[in-house]
């Protein structure tokens, strides 16, 4: 038995065994859609024949959740980014004024960033009342490394 020990792992896990249920029930839809269809053309379920179901039909019933997945995921994980970016910056004593994701404009970190990182740039207020500049880079290197956070100050 595995212990789990924190409640982001326990997310991971659960958004992982949520996809797997997502795929299983496009498959059995499917399944189902062509043993009534069989049924209804008189023969028994598990013979083969045409299957009934238009090309769209099929291609929504398997790709739309899948889709809805991938979408899922991706705001899943830029929530969890601002979360680690904020939390990081919090304990060690600043206050978050202001922080927007970069896409393009990556400044100094625009030439290692990879597709699986998001950037923020972040102004924070520290505790003396002086506001600040700093680049955040969140998320993995490659897909075997965990997530990772750095912190770039503008001097």
């Amino acid at each position: 038995m595995r212990v789990v020990r924190s409640a982001g792992e326990l997310t991971r896990r659960s958004f992982r065994g949520l996809i797997v249920v997502g795929l299983f029930a496009s498959l059995r839809a499917a399944t189902l859609a062509h043993q009534q269809a069989a049924t209804a053309r008189g023969g028994h379920p598990a013979a083969g024949g045409p299957f009934t179901l238009t090309d769209g039909e099929v291609l929504a019933i398997v790709i739309l959740p899948i889709l809805a997945l991938v979408i899922v995921s991706a705001l899943v994980r830029l929530r969890r980014a601002n979360a680690a970016v904020r939390a990081a910056l919090e304990r060690d004593g600043y206050r978050v004024l202001r922080m927007h994701r970069r896409i393009l404009r990556q400044g100094p970190l625009f030439w290692t960033t990879t597709r699986s990182q998001i950037v923020y740039r972040v102004l924070v207020r520290d505790a003396a009342g002086r506001q600040r500049e700093l680049w955040a880079r969140w998320g993995r290197t490659w897909l075997p490394k965990p997530d990772r956070l750095e912190l770039r100050w503008d001097e």
